[in-house]
């Protein structure tokens, strides 16, 4: 179990003195301090820590707390969301815009054929794994990875259903340019967007044959909440209002076949009329419930624990009020001083991606990407194909035996032989450890030799668990320890 105490003492009984270089001291004087001052004060580093940590991947680099140490909540939440990317930065790969090829083709394909079809869209899922883990690495902008992350498990799709790769990295550009904009726009995007038309078999839904199966995880799992405000009669006319929609293959779009939607008079949320996808949009958002429901999916993600109802409300009403600026729901969270309550830092248990991507950025990875894929998908997320259509569940659902050996496996690769390297020139390492031999590093060997409590602090979101005796460690051997603490599963 881990500790409630939020500031910890480690005993040093070196006699010698102790020089601070500049940034050192700036660092020292934000750790564990001014837990609870108002948002227009500067913002304490420890602060910035905890917004970083939670708005990225888990772990934030010192230069990067530093960039925020100017600034007070308010502003600082403003900067991350003014910095928000609306399309990636690394390359994707060539063959993301090419057209699946036509049924009338593919219906008369050999065993053979169909088999290396098969063959190269699984190694094209690889592949845009690949490609959203190295732009994870390269962005400068977390927060927009993390938001992308979870539009990715709201809405999901997967590569179990969608066979067609360039679609879900379609829909992964779609969510960066809604990350934060408008969930009315998002939501209009999502109902006609392939990869969704496949997953949950919206192209199969006539008015000749009607298919129910997106009408109702739309308003069960997308915007209302599980028995929240709506019946089984209000799914099927979703599901009549939304009939006709296909996906032309050769654009890549969704295409609207008249023969084939249902053009009489529905009825449904207790409005009436000839629905189409605008309109079943618009009823949905003139419930109360959306505003509510979102604003739960965002408190679990970005602040978590029991939920604090006037934290809830109040963000609910923002979201609600702005005609459902995504922007506006997420300023009101993190904003919040239930964001800020000490009681909330370390209570989350990090996801694989934060596990692997934080720590990968945290100390300037240079090896292959396919390692950390690799080693995100043996922790139980693997990127564009969630469990389920109700997505990874997070929270405890991350630890299990073989998942908790697979996360210490990666923290043991990294810092196996980080002592060694130190008294050696960063030679004879292993080839994980090498590839993670630079970054942050450098920095905190020089933190942890004089400032070992302050050194932790950056570290972990919460006290060590365990009993680690500086004076008896190198400052390499004192990093191994924390990195190989029970509390770095926290953030």
């Amino acid at each position: 179990m881990l500790k409630n105490k939020r500031y910890f003492y480690i005993r040093n009984t070196s006699s010698k003195p102790i020089r601070i270089i500049p940034v050192l001291i700036l660092l020292v004087w934000g750790i564990g301090l001014f837990a609870n001052m108002p948002s227009a004060v500067a913002l304490p580093l420890a602060e910035a820590r905890h917004l970083l940590s939670r708005t990225g991947f888990g772990l934030a680099r010192s230069y990067e707390i530093m960039a925020l140490a100017h600034m007070s909540r308010d502003q600082a939440v403003d900067n991350l969301l003014r910095s928000l990317i609306p399309t990636p930065t690394t390359q994707p790969p060539a063959w993301v815009g090419d057209p699946m090829p036509h049924w009338n083709v593919r219906k008369n394909w050999s065993r053979a054929q169909k088999s290396a079809f098969n063959k190269t869209n699984r190694e094209r899922w690889k592949l845009l794994q690949k490609w959203w883990a190295e732009e994870m690495l390269a962005t400068s902008s977390p927060l927009t990875e993390r938001l992308v992350l979870f539009w990715h498990n709201h809405f999901t799709s997967s590569f179990d259903r969608v066979k067609w790769v360039p679609y879900l990295y379609a829909q992964n550009a779609l969510f960066r340019r809604h990350a934060a904009g408008s969930f009315r726009d998002l939501l209009n995007a999502i109902v006609m967007d392939p990869a969704m038309l496949f997953y949950l078999d919206g192209r199969r839904n006539r008015a000749q044959k009607p298919n129910e199966n997106f009408a109702r995880e739309l308003l069960e799992l997308f915007t209302m909440g599980e028995g929240h405000g709506y019946t089984e009669r209000d799914i099927r006319e979703v599901a009549r209002a939304l009939s006709g929609w296909s996906v032309d293959t050769t654009t890549a779009k969704a295409v609207f076949r008249a023969r084939n939607h249902d053009w009489g008079e529905k009825e449904f949320l207790g409005q009436r009329g000839d629905f189409g996808v605008q309109e079943v949009v618009n009823v949905i958002l003139d419930h109360n419930r959306p505003a509510r429901y979102l604003a739960e999916k965002f408190y679990d993600a970005f602040i978590g624990g029991m939920r604090h109802t006037p934290t809830l409300n109040a963000a609910a009403k923002a979201f609600q009020q702005s005609d459902y600026s995504i922007s506006a729901l997420l300023r009101t969270l993190l904003n919040s001083p239930t964001f800020w309550d000490l009681k909330t830092r370390g209570n989350q248990i990090k996801s694989p991606v934060d596990m692997v991507m934080g720590l990968a950025r945290f100390t300037n990875w240079q090896g292959k990407t396919k390692i950390l894929v690799n080693r995100m998908n043996a922790m139980g997320q693997r990127l564009f194909r969630p469990p389920n259509v109700e997505g990874w569940p997070g929270g405890a659902a991350w630890i299990s035996t073989s998942s908790l050996a697979a996360r210490n496996s990666f923290v043991f690769a990294i810092t196996r032989h980080w002592a060694a390297a130190a008294r050696s020139g960063m030679s004879g390492m292993n080839s994980i450890t090498a590839a993670a031999k630079a970054g942050e590093m450098s920095t905190l060997m020089k933190m942890a030799h004089q400032m070992p409590a302050e050194t932790a602090s950056i570290v972990l979101a919460i006290p060590p668990v365990r009993n680690i005796l500086y004076e008896k460690l190198s400052p390499a051997a004192y990093l191994t320890a924390l990195f190989r603490d029970p509390a770095f599963q926290m953030k």
